[in-house]
Protein backbone atom coordinates (compact mmCIF):
# COMPACT_ATOMS: atom_id res chain seq x y z
CA UNK A 1 0.00 0.00 0.00
CA UNK A 2 1.48 3.29 -0.34
CA UNK A 3 0.55 6.43 1.18
CA UNK A 4 0.61 9.86 0.29
CA UNK A 5 0.99 12.74 2.98
CA UNK A 6 -1.94 15.67 2.36
CA UNK A 7 -1.58 18.57 0.70
CA UNK A 8 -0.47 21.28 2.83
CA UNK A 9 -2.61 24.24 2.84
CA UNK A 10 -1.37 27.49 1.52
CA UNK A 11 -1.07 30.95 3.05
CA UNK A 12 -1.83 33.79 1.93
CA UNK A 13 1.96 34.74 3.24
CA UNK A 14 3.42 31.83 1.11
CA UNK A 15 2.17 33.54 -1.66
CA UNK A 16 4.24 36.77 -1.00
CA UNK A 17 1.39 38.70 -1.79
CA UNK A 18 2.54 42.31 -1.45
CA UNK A 19 1.35 45.80 -3.47
CA UNK A 20 3.62 46.36 -6.95
CA UNK A 21 3.86 49.56 -7.83
CA UNK A 22 2.56 48.52 -11.58
CA UNK A 23 -0.50 48.86 -10.36
CA UNK A 24 -0.93 52.23 -9.89
CA UNK A 25 -0.64 52.73 -13.69
CA UNK A 26 -1.98 49.42 -14.73
CA UNK A 27 -5.55 49.62 -12.57
CA UNK A 28 -5.38 52.34 -11.17
CA UNK A 29 -4.44 51.75 -7.59
CA UNK A 30 -2.27 52.30 -4.40
CA UNK A 31 -1.98 51.05 -1.40
CA UNK A 32 -2.97 53.15 1.39
CA UNK A 33 -2.80 52.00 4.96
CA UNK A 34 -1.61 48.48 4.50
CA UNK A 35 -4.95 47.74 1.86
CA UNK A 36 -5.35 48.50 -1.90
CA UNK A 37 -7.63 51.18 -2.62
CA UNK A 38 -8.77 52.29 -5.77
CA UNK A 39 -8.10 56.00 -6.92
CA UNK A 40 -10.80 56.11 -9.10
CA UNK A 41 -13.82 55.24 -6.92
CA UNK A 42 -11.80 54.79 -3.55
CA UNK A 43 -13.17 51.00 -3.52
CA UNK A 44 -10.95 48.69 -1.31
CA UNK A 45 -9.45 45.45 -2.03
CA UNK A 46 -9.30 42.87 0.89
CA UNK A 47 -6.24 41.30 -0.50
CA UNK A 48 -3.09 41.79 -2.10
CA UNK A 49 -4.27 40.02 -4.92
CA UNK A 50 -3.25 41.23 -9.00
CA UNK A 51 -6.41 38.86 -10.08
CA UNK A 52 -8.83 40.68 -7.75
CA UNK A 53 -7.68 44.29 -8.42
CA UNK A 54 -7.52 43.65 -12.21
CA UNK A 55 -11.43 42.36 -12.22
CA UNK A 56 -12.24 45.78 -10.23
CA UNK A 57 -10.66 48.05 -13.07
CA UNK A 58 -11.57 45.69 -15.39
CA UNK A 59 -15.27 45.60 -14.58
CA UNK A 60 -16.07 49.38 -13.35
CA UNK A 61 -13.07 51.40 -15.08
CA UNK A 62 -11.41 49.86 -17.67
CA UNK A 63 -14.03 51.26 -20.15
CA UNK A 64 -13.24 54.79 -19.45
CA UNK A 65 -9.61 55.12 -18.53
CA UNK A 66 -8.33 52.42 -21.08
CA UNK A 67 -7.77 55.55 -23.16
CA UNK A 68 -5.35 57.31 -21.01
CA UNK A 69 -2.17 55.80 -22.11
CA UNK A 70 1.58 56.77 -21.52
CA UNK A 71 2.48 60.17 -19.68
CA UNK A 72 -1.06 61.10 -19.74
CA UNK A 73 -2.45 58.08 -17.87
CA UNK A 74 0.48 58.84 -15.01
CA UNK A 75 -0.60 62.36 -14.98
CA UNK A 76 -4.08 60.97 -14.54
CA UNK A 77 -2.99 58.84 -11.67
CA UNK A 78 -0.35 61.66 -10.58
CA UNK A 79 -3.76 63.72 -10.02
CA UNK A 80 -6.15 60.93 -8.73
CA UNK A 81 -3.71 60.26 -6.07
CA UNK A 82 -3.19 63.96 -5.04
CA UNK A 83 -7.10 64.15 -4.72
CA UNK A 84 -7.06 61.31 -2.19
CA UNK A 85 -4.73 63.10 -0.14
CA UNK A 86 -6.59 65.97 0.32
CA UNK A 87 -9.80 64.07 0.87
CA UNK A 88 -7.91 61.88 3.91
CA UNK A 89 -7.14 65.49 5.02
CA UNK A 90 -11.00 66.92 4.96
CA UNK A 91 -12.00 63.49 6.39
CA UNK A 92 -9.54 63.88 9.30
CA UNK A 93 -10.10 67.47 9.98
CA UNK A 94 -14.30 67.00 10.02
CA UNK A 95 -13.48 63.84 12.42
CA UNK A 96 -11.40 66.22 14.89
CA UNK A 97 -12.89 69.64 14.60
CA UNK A 98 -16.82 68.98 13.45
CA UNK A 99 -17.73 70.65 16.63
CA UNK A 100 -15.33 73.53 15.96
CA UNK A 101 -16.28 73.96 12.83
CA UNK A 102 -20.10 73.84 13.24
CA UNK A 103 -19.58 77.19 15.89
CA UNK A 104 -17.15 79.14 12.98
CA UNK A 105 -20.36 78.30 10.59
CA UNK A 106 -22.73 80.21 13.23
CA UNK A 107 -19.98 82.91 14.11
CA UNK A 108 -19.80 83.92 10.61
CA UNK A 109 -22.83 84.15 9.81
CA UNK A 110 -23.72 86.53 12.81
CA UNK A 111 -21.02 88.93 11.44
CA UNK A 112 -22.79 88.52 8.44
CA UNK A 113 -25.44 90.46 9.63
CA UNK A 114 -28.82 88.23 9.89
CA UNK A 115 -28.92 85.05 9.70
CA UNK A 116 -29.79 83.57 6.41
CA UNK A 117 -33.58 82.01 6.14
CA UNK A 118 -32.64 79.63 3.36
CA UNK A 119 -29.39 77.39 4.05
CA UNK A 120 -27.81 74.55 2.09
CA UNK A 121 -24.95 71.99 2.82
CA UNK A 122 -23.18 69.71 0.45
CA UNK A 123 -22.18 66.28 1.21
CA UNK A 124 -19.95 63.90 -0.63
CA UNK A 125 -21.26 60.86 0.54
CA UNK A 126 -19.33 58.71 -1.57
CA UNK A 127 -16.03 60.07 0.34
CA UNK A 128 -17.07 61.04 3.82
CA UNK A 129 -16.31 64.58 3.16
CA UNK A 130 -17.88 68.20 2.87
CA UNK A 131 -18.68 69.33 -0.62
CA UNK A 132 -16.38 72.46 -0.94
CA UNK A 133 -15.57 74.25 -3.83
CA UNK A 134 -18.63 73.93 -5.93
CA UNK A 135 -20.68 76.69 -7.88
CA UNK A 136 -24.21 76.84 -6.91
CA UNK A 137 -27.02 79.57 -7.83
CA UNK A 138 -30.49 80.38 -6.19
CA UNK A 139 -33.37 81.21 -8.58
CA UNK A 140 -37.01 82.41 -8.06
CA UNK A 141 -39.73 81.60 -10.29
CA UNK A 142 -41.72 84.30 -11.52
CA UNK A 143 -45.24 84.23 -11.10
CA UNK A 144 -46.88 85.92 -13.94
CA UNK A 145 -43.87 84.41 -16.19
CA UNK A 146 -42.77 81.07 -14.69
CA UNK A 147 -39.43 82.63 -15.84
CA UNK A 148 -36.34 81.78 -13.27
CA UNK A 149 -34.93 84.78 -12.20
CA UNK A 150 -31.29 85.18 -10.64
CA UNK A 151 -31.23 85.66 -7.30
CA UNK A 152 -27.83 85.22 -6.21
CA UNK A 153 -24.86 82.74 -6.73
CA UNK A 154 -22.44 81.13 -4.28
CA UNK A 155 -19.81 78.39 -3.21
CA UNK A 156 -19.24 76.31 -0.88
CA UNK A 157 -16.79 76.55 1.85
CA UNK A 158 -14.34 73.89 3.63
CA UNK A 159 -17.53 72.56 5.52
CA UNK A 160 -20.03 72.58 2.25
CA UNK A 161 -22.13 75.36 3.77
CA UNK A 162 -22.81 78.34 1.76
CA UNK A 163 -23.59 81.20 4.48
CA UNK A 164 -25.12 84.30 3.68
CA UNK A 165 -27.56 82.90 0.52
CA UNK A 166 -30.42 85.06 1.02
CA UNK A 167 -31.45 88.09 3.47
CA UNK A 168 -34.78 87.93 4.96
CA UNK A 169 -35.58 91.02 3.15
CA UNK A 170 -36.13 89.20 -0.08
CA UNK A 171 -36.98 85.83 0.77
CA UNK A 172 -40.78 85.65 0.01
CA UNK A 173 -43.29 83.26 -0.62
CA UNK A 174 -42.73 81.46 -4.27
CA UNK A 175 -41.14 78.98 -5.75
CA UNK A 176 -37.35 78.81 -6.00
CA UNK A 177 -34.61 76.54 -7.73
CA UNK A 178 -31.16 75.58 -6.53
CA UNK A 179 -28.63 74.65 -9.20
CA UNK A 180 -25.59 72.51 -8.59
CA UNK A 181 -22.70 72.83 -10.95
CA UNK A 182 -21.81 69.00 -10.24
CA UNK A 183 -19.50 67.94 -13.15
CA UNK A 184 -16.99 71.04 -12.68
CA UNK A 185 -16.93 69.61 -8.65
CA UNK A 186 -15.94 66.27 -9.96
CA UNK A 187 -14.06 67.39 -12.50
CA UNK A 188 -11.52 69.24 -10.12
CA UNK A 189 -11.18 65.49 -9.32
CA UNK A 190 -9.99 64.27 -12.03
CA UNK A 191 -13.51 62.24 -11.92
CA UNK A 192 -16.23 61.99 -14.25
CA UNK A 193 -20.34 62.31 -13.21
CA UNK A 194 -23.86 60.98 -14.25
CA UNK A 195 -25.30 64.19 -13.68
CA UNK A 196 -23.54 67.30 -15.14
CA UNK A 197 -25.70 69.53 -12.70
CA UNK A 198 -28.43 69.01 -9.93
CA UNK A 199 -31.42 71.35 -9.78
CA UNK A 200 -33.78 71.39 -6.85
CA UNK A 201 -36.99 72.84 -6.81
CA UNK A 202 -39.05 73.83 -3.98
CA UNK A 203 -41.99 75.85 -2.94
CA UNK A 204 -41.85 78.23 0.07
CA UNK A 205 -45.29 78.68 1.17
CA UNK A 206 -44.17 80.75 4.82
CA UNK A 207 -40.87 83.07 4.32
CA UNK A 208 -40.97 83.14 8.18
CA UNK A 209 -39.76 79.81 8.98
CA UNK A 210 -35.65 78.26 8.56
CA UNK A 211 -35.75 76.29 5.35
CA UNK A 212 -32.10 74.33 5.16
CA UNK A 213 -31.85 72.21 1.68
CA UNK A 214 -28.70 69.70 2.07
CA UNK A 215 -27.43 68.09 -1.21
CA UNK A 216 -25.64 64.19 -0.40
CA UNK A 217 -23.51 63.27 -3.50
CA UNK A 218 -21.82 60.97 -5.07
CA UNK A 219 -20.57 60.48 -8.76
CA UNK A 220 -23.67 58.38 -9.61
CA UNK A 221 -26.34 59.21 -7.35
CA UNK A 222 -28.21 62.20 -5.09
CA UNK A 223 -30.94 63.00 -2.50
CA UNK A 224 -31.83 66.13 -0.74
CA UNK A 225 -34.32 66.74 2.20
CA UNK A 226 -36.24 69.63 3.57
CA UNK A 227 -34.74 70.57 6.87
CA UNK A 228 -34.65 73.76 8.94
Amino acid sequence: MSSSKPAAKRKVGDENRQFQEKWETEYFFVEHRGIPTCLICTDKVAVHKEYNIRRHYSTKHAEEYAKYLGDERENRVAKLKTCLLRQQDFFKKASKESEAAVKASYVSTAMAGSPSPLTTHVLNTAMGVPGSNMALSLYRQDPSTNAWRLMTTGTTNDDGRCPGLVTKEVFTSGVYKMHFETAQYWASMGQTCFYPYVEIVFTINDPGQKYHIPLLLSRFSYSTYRGS
